[in-house]
């Protein structure tokens, strides 16, 4: 790999790039003007709505009882209450309706000899709303100074008597601890839309751009290698997104410092002694996370942009993969939410967290050395994915199958095969059918509903299968097992159902709370009836889920044998996503793979069914028999990684075995002539 074509590369890319208006629309005049015109015409907007409502005057009618008193009559002189205004109305309710009045009381005495108030209020009114505040207020003041006017009247002390206790909070943040809490609020999600925005539009330009444009053949008959042209195409991505991640920020923090100066907040800002110096390390080490994340993020965007063809489809793949990489960038908001062990392998929210607590000036050195680590993985991940993509020439010159589903149905030929694209949109398709509708089933019918998902799980495929004319036979592996694969495969899977069991007791070191979730798991899917049990989380799991992800998403993504490795992988990753538990993910991912594994060597889907039937049927069991999750001791962590190394060693021996007696094939027998 030479660097000085890279160099060149990377040169010739960033000329390409600002020399588009459109990016440097979206990237520099974009922030600038938008940030501090949104900003200064909220702020003005506020300002003018609440000046409004404290100077507005509220007409309210008392339609039954009488209202007025001394102590009324003096609360109404304050200035709280002096735009309150009391009129007589014939029908309150009409002219309530009529936007005559803004409120009207009812005043009752009950038979305890209390007063009763009753505000009636249109909601669906601004104004009619404000006025039933301004009474609640008013009403609750007048009640406190009644309380206090008649315990004086037989000769006791209000205060002693109504406030024995006094107590009061004191705040001992710092100031710039809580000027950094504001900061890590809005900043990580600012910083991931700005990263975003710079990455996308050179992503696309460098990708689908070059296709449209017919300029990708011609690079690719230059004396250079794939690998040193999609690093200098990737650079030039991520010192752009970067660039737009450092402008968003200023231009952020100007059209708040332009805000406070509209509202004449900064004398007060400067009363608070905030140290700016405190903030130096801090911003370093967001700096450093930013720029991995960038680097991230800009190879995702290469990746799905490269599997367009035009300019157009690449900015249609986009809304989606902004919605994905956004929504983590929340996580600064969500309450008690901190970095974790557990959080810091989390992608996005890891850096969302470690920014948020850096701003805090809180240091938890082991989790920001797993973020790093594990953003590193990601990068690396996304980099190998996005050459493995540059090297394909139907994602680079637009060869690639289409969605099946989206054609007409008596266009497609009979015996037709999923492709990759229908592998994807069947998972997504069953994925929200399990969030949307497998949810509100378990909710209302509890194990019945658990059924009902799993019917749900199986009809997909299914149905797709029928509309695409597929032959079923092929797709699903629909054939007689071997022996000797049978043998393999519950050798295998026993070494899987160790390999597991170690794993998941390794991630309760990493979340101390997990044993207590899975404990809590196991009680919501557990029915007293083994048979029942057996039928619902064990049966139908293993023919319902086996269809979805051995049958049909796997098939597709193999794509007539050409990427066989990575079908295994990804059908497998797919499964232990499709748990919706990122703490079971890593565990029922692998057991995903090997399954996979089983169909690829063995040709059948049974086998993939009765393995995985035998491991949650093992589960049903123990827990039916032999554990009882309401009264299992906690672990200790010595125990914890002892028993999962017992577990990773034992499960050695019947993986290799396994792997060995699935992929062992007969020799063809020598006839004598």
């Amino acid at each position: 790999m030479r660097s000085y074509i890279i160099k060149n590369i990377l040169k010739k890319e960033l000329k390409d790039i600002f020399r588009d208006k459109k990016t440097i629309f979206m990237m520099i005049v974009l922030p600038i003007l938008l940030y501090p015109a949104i900003m200064l015409i909220t702020s003005q907007i506020t300002m003018y709505s609440m000046n409004k409502t404290e100077t507005a005057s509220y007409k309210v009618s008392v339609s039954k009882g009488k209202l007025h008193n001394q102590i009324i009559e003096k609360l109404l002189q304050e200035e709280d209450y002096e735009h309150l205004e009391f009129i007589e109305v014939g029908n309150p309710g009409e002219a309530l309706e009529q936007r005559e009045i803004d409120a009207y009381i009812e005043v009752e005495v009950l038979p305890t000899q209390q007063m009763s108030y009753k505000i009636y209020i249109n909601s669906s009114i601004g104004q009619s709303q404000n006025a039933g505040h301004k009474l609640q207020n008013f009403l609750e003041e007048y009640k406190e100074q009644m309380i206090y006017s008649n315990i004086e009247q037989i000769g006791l002390d209000p205060i002693i008597l109504l406030e024995p206790v006094v107590y009061d909070t004191v705040d001992l943040a710092k100031n710039e601890q809580k000027a950094g809490q504001l900061m890590a609020m809005i900043l990580p999600l600012i910083l991931i839309i700005g990263i975003l925005m710079g990455a996308l539009y050179p992503a696309i330009d460098v990708m689908a751009g070059e296709k449209e444009r017919g300029t990708i053949e011609t690079l690719l008959t230059l004396p250079v290698s794939n690998l040193e042209l999609i690093i200098g195409k990737f650079l030039a991505v991520a010192i752009i997104s970067i660039i737009s991640a450092v402008l968003n920020v200023i231009s952020i923090v100007a059209s708040i410092m332009l805000v406070m100066i509209s509202a004449d907040l900064s004398g007060m800002m400067s009363q608070l002694n905030i140290d700016a110096k405190r903030f130096i390390v801090p911003f370093l080490i967001a700096f450093i996370c930013i720029l991995i994340f960038a680097l991230i993020v800009s190879a995702i965007s290469m990746c799905v942009c490269s599997m367009a063809k035009s300019f157009k489809e690449a900015q249609n793949y986009a809304t989606p993969l902004m919605l994905v990489l956004m929504l983590p960038g929340y996580a600064s908001m969500i309450p008690g939410l901190e970095l974790t062990t557990a959080t810091a392998c989390i992608p996005i929210v890891n850096v969302v967290l470690l920014i948020k607590s850096v701003l805090t000036f809180q240091y938890n050195i082991g989790a920001m050395a797993i973020v790093i680590v594990t953003n590193f993985g990601f990068l690396i991940l996304s980099l190998i994915i996005l050459a493995k993509m540059f090297n394909s020439e139907e994602i680079l010159f637009g060869s690639s199958k289409e969605f099946s589903i989206l054609q007409k149905r008596y266009n497609i030929q009979k015996g037709t095969l999923p492709t990759p694209s229908d592998s994807l949109m069947i998972y997504v398709i069953a994925l929200l059918g399990i969030i949307y509708i497998g949810s509100l089933l378990q909710v209302k019918l509890g194990f019945l509903g658990l059924a009902l998902t799993q019917a749900l799980v199986i009809a997909i495929p299914i149905l797709f299968g029928w509309y695409i004319k597929t032959d079923f036979k092929e797709a699903l592996s629909l054939k007689k097992p071997k022996g000797k694969h049978i043998g393999g495969a519950i050798i295998l899977w026993g070494g899987l159902f160790f390999l597991v069991q170690g794993i998941s007791l390794l991630m309760m070191l990493v979340s101390p709370d997990l044993q207590e979730l899975n404990n809590k798991l196991a009680q919501a899917v557990t029915h007293p009836n083994l048979f029942v049990n057996l039928l619902v989380v064990a049966a139908l799991p293993a023919i319902c889920e086996e269809v979805l992800f051995r049958g049909m998403i796997y098939k597709g993504l193999e794509d007539d044998g050409k990427h066989v490795k990575w079908a295994i992988i990804v059908s497998g990753v797919l499964f232990g996503i499709m748990h919706l538990d990122f703490f079971r993910m890593i565990p029922t991912a692998i057991l995903g793979i090997g399954f996979a594994y089983i169909v690829y060597s063995s040709k059948s889907i049974f086998l993939a069914m009765m393995v995985h039937f035998l491991n949650n049927g093992v589960i049903v069991l123990v827990q039916h028999f032999i554990v009882r999750p309401d009264v299992e001791p906690a672990l200790t962590s010595g125990q914890i990684i002892q028993s999962s190394v017992v577990y990773l060693l034992l499960s050695v021996l019947p993986l290799v075995t396994g792997m060995l007696l699935l992929g062992y094939k007969d020799q063809p027998s020598i006839k004598k002539i």
